[in-house]
C-alpha cells in the first residue's frame, strides 16, 4: 500500500485513538505512584537511551512474525512518545515541533546515569568523557573548541 496526505489524514485519527488506549492502559499497569511509572524508575536507573532499546525489540518482533502483530506498531508509537516526553528538557523549540526561526541552542553537555558527565562534539555523534562533574565536562569541551567556530554555552 502507498501512502498519501488523503490516507494520512484519513487514518491518523484511528493511529492516535489506538495509541491512546496504548497509553492509558500501560499508565495503569506499570503505575509507580500518582506521578511516577515503573518505566521512570528504570530510566532513573540506566538512562533514557533504555526506551530505544525497547523499541528495537518490538520492530525486531515485527520483522519475525507473520502475521504482523498490530499492537506493536502502537506500542513502538506509545514508546517514541514517552521518549520525547522525558527528553523535553533536552530538546529545542524545533524539536519540540514548534516552528520558530530562533531556535534555542541545545547544550552539548549531558549526564548519563550511572555514567558520568560528557560532551557531544560538532557532529553530535561522537560524545567524550565521562567526566565527574559537568563544569569539568564543559572546561574539557571549552578545550576541545580551540576553533572560534565553535561556541561554548557557559550555563
Amino acid at each position: 500500500m502507498n501512502t498519501n496526505i488523503k490516507q494520512k489524514e484519513e487514518l491518523w485519527p484511528i493511529f492516535a485513538k489506538a495509541c491512546e488506549a496504548q497509553w492509558k492502559g500501560g499508565g495503569d499497569r506499570y503505575a509507580l505512584a500518582d506521578d511516577k511509572e515503573f518505566t521512570d524508575l528504570i530510566c532513573e536507573a540506566v538512562g533514557n537511551e533504555w526506551i530505544g532499546g525497547n523499541i528495537i525489540k518490538y520492530v525486531g518482533e515485527i520483522k519475525n512474525t507473520s502475521p504482523r502483530p498490530e499492537l506493536n506498531f502502537f506500542k513502538i508509537a506509545v514508546w517514541a512518545f514517552i521518549w520525547w516526553i522525558k527528553e523535553q528538557e533536552n530538546m529545542t523549540m524545533r524539536d519540540k515541533g514548534e516552528e520558530f526561526d530562533d531556535v534555542l541552542t541545545r547544550d552539548p553537555i549531558h549526564y548519563n546515569a550511572g555514567k558520568g558527565w560528557y560532551f557531544w562534539k560538532e557532529t553530535w555523534a561522537d560524545e567524550t568523557g565521562p567526566y565527574t562533574t559537568k563544569s569539568e565536562a564543559r572546561a574539557a569541551l571549552a578545550s576541545y573548541c580551540k576553533d572560534d567556530k565553535l561556541s561554548v554555552n557557559n550555563s
